[in-house]
């Protein structure tokens, strides 16, 4: 990135253009290694846009506003509003695009920032006096007021075409979600004084394939895996003589309801399990549920495809709907 921003300095072109030349060669070259150069660029780019906002705002200086610059932004802000919502519309009704997109796509268009600013720093250095103080007072005074708005009608553009929601990946679902959110409550519990008899049938009765233990106070003590069961086969004269304390497995690690569910998966996968025991809270050892990570992300996949089918469904209907409005039905 920073050798493309160099030699476009250096032949003398924009280097705004430049740098998104740069990611348009990757997502269409290099798309398998896309994800993982946009994360890398995701990781150092906040302090710089920070940087990059305050400067652009230094250009703001609400004294040196005339009159006229006033006028012009608004002229200016009224003319690219209504650009871009009868633009949308004319766009969308020449390419035959859903009724949603023709009625509220123009809602979702009007916020502006980044490449905007950026041209009218670099446009300002190309004009002296008064119109390159024009420009960046135009520009910038418009980004204020259009980034305050903007994501208002947003919301109220993807609100009233009722797509709120729906176009939605399974790493964005959870982290929407706490442990408390989808922990399961019901899971069967064994205490430490059970008999390896009690236990069997304890298991038998259910299909999980971890169980907790607790104590007379139904404090978490332990838990117990099949394979763990399964082990103390292997000892059939002491099997009448074992208890759940006796073949359970230390608590490796534990969550509590309030725990971020990205958070929870994190600690899931760099141990290496598929169940967390949740207790109350970090004070608060009592027993509250577990945490099944394969049965969450089945759960989460299964409502991924719900709000994908009902996406497409909304869709298909207004396809149909545009159908019969063209054949005057």
């Amino acid at each position: 990135m920073l050798v493309v921003i160099g030699l476009s300095i250096v032949l003398k072109l924009g280097s705004i253009l430049a740098a998104m030349s740069l990611g348009v060669t990757i997502t269409n070259v290099a798309g398998r290694r896309r994800q993982s150069a946009f994360e890398l660029v995701e990781k150092f780019s906040p302090p710089i846009y920070v940087l990059f906002f305050v400067l652009a705002g230094a250009h703001l200086v609400l004294e040196e506003i005339a009159g006229w610059m006033i006028v012009m932004v608004a002229v200016y802000l009224v003319g690219r509003t209504t650009g871009k919502m009868l633009g949308s519309w004319l766009g969308a009704t020449w390419s035959k695009a859903a009724e949603a997109v023709r009625r509220y796509l123009g809602f979702c268009l009007l916020s502006q920032a980044g490449v905007a600013i950026g041209l009218a720093i670099i446009s300002s250095r190309l004009f002296e006096g008064q119109t390159g103080h024009a420009i960046i007072v135009i520009v910038m005074t418009t980004t204020f007021v259009v980034e305050i708005l903007g994501p208002m009608f947003v919301k109220l553009g993807v609100r009233k075409a009722g797509e709120v929601g729906l176009n939605i990946t399974e790493e964005e679902l959870i982290a929407t979600y706490k442990v408390g959110d989808v922990m399961d409550v019901r899971a069967p519990i064994i205490t430490t004084g059970m008999s390896l008899r009690e236990v069997i049938a304890v298991v038998s009765t259910t299909d999980r394939f971890y169980y907790s233990v607790v104590d007379g106070e139904n404090k978490l003590a332990g838990g117990i895996t099949l394979d763990s069961i399964r082990n103390t086969f292997a000892t059939q004269e002491l099997n009448d003589w074992l208890v759940a304390l006796d073949i359970m497995e230390p608590v490796v690690a534990k969550g509590v309801p309030e725990m971020l569910l990205e958070e929870a998966f994190e600690e899931t996968r760099r141990l290496d399990i598929e169940h967390l025991p949740i207790v109350a809270s970090r004070e608060d050892e009592r027993f509250v549920g577990v945490l099944n990570c394969r049965a969450v992300h089945r759960s989460l996949s299964a409502e991924v495809l719900s709000r994908q089918q009902k996406a497409d469904s909304v869709h298909r209907e207004s396809v149909l709907r545009d159908g019969k409005d063209e054949r005057g039905v």
